[in-house]
């Protein structure tokens, strides 16, 4: 006969793991709180020395900071705004969910925060909306959503993206990258 040993751990070890994880909790969110600070010092360290820039190269610098502020901002709105503007930003065009989905991914959505995987996350959503500008359609058997009409004065984050992106005299739409602009280091450590 053999015996079974069963590994039942007991309240004192509980409360050893639960105060461990808390502990890292607590380290968790004073890491968070230490990136949230220096992204709020670098942003304005940014911000004061792009008014030392020539008028030129101050505005491209602008429009670069901006750029990056709204890629920030929307990597923060909510899932429905994120899809609500897919939609609107396209309209009259039918998309599934899976369409949906892959625009939120080439716009740099986070889906991190959502629990269930990110094409579910969206067909839910898109299942919930009540607006009456967001119309839904069977097409081969599958459900497709679309804006019935552009809202005013919209414009695309791809646009926006690419504008800002050509004037800084980078040719092509792929994520922001700093090595892909020359800022002319070298110039400038030789002018010093």
């Amino acid at each position: 006969m053999s015996i079974i040993r069963l590994n039942i751990m007991t309240d004192p070890q509980y409360r050893k793991i639960l105060v461990r994880e808390i502990q890292r909790l607590r380290s968790l969110i004073q890491q968070r709180d230490d990136t949230e600070l220096n992204i709020s010092k670098t942003r304005q360290f940014v911000r004061a020395t792009v008014n030392m820039l020539p008028d030129d190269e101050r505005q491209r610098m602008e429009k670069l900071l901006a750029y990056v502020d709204n890629s920030d901002s929307q990597n923060r709105a909510g899932l429905a705004d994120a899809i609500r503007n897919v939609l609107e930003h396209s309209p009259k065009r039918w998309f599934t969910v899976a369409q949906v989905r892959d625009a939120l991914r080439d716009a740099g959505f986070d889906f991190s925060r959502y629990t269930s995987n990110p094409l579910s996350s969206v067909s839910t959503t898109l299942k919930r909306f009540k607006s009456p500008n967001i119309e839904s359609t069977e097409i081969d058997e599958v459900t497709a959503y679309r804006c019935k009409k552009a809202p005013k004065k919209i414009r695309s984050k791809n646009t926006a993206m690419e504008a800002v992106l050509t004037s800084l005299g980078i040719r092509d739409s792929a994520p922001f990258s700093t090595e892909e602009i020359d800022f002319d280091a070298e110039e400038s450590e030789k002018e010093d």
